[in-house]
This record gives structure tokens, sequence and C-alpha cells, in this order.
């Protein structure tokens, strides 16, 4: 499920989804 904020900007996102990307 990382893939869906994947495509989605880091600032944009809570620092929870900026977790996920790291991880992926």
């Amino acid at each position: 499920q990382t893939g869906m904020v994947s495509y989605l900007p880091d600032h944009a996102l809570p620092k929870r989804s900026e977790l996920r990307i790291n991880r992926a």
C-alpha cells in the first residue's frame, strides 16, 4: 500500500505517510 502514497508529494502527506515512503 506504499504505492498509494508513493505518487503523492511527501510534503503534502502527514509524517506517518513519509515513514511509509521511507520504508518503500
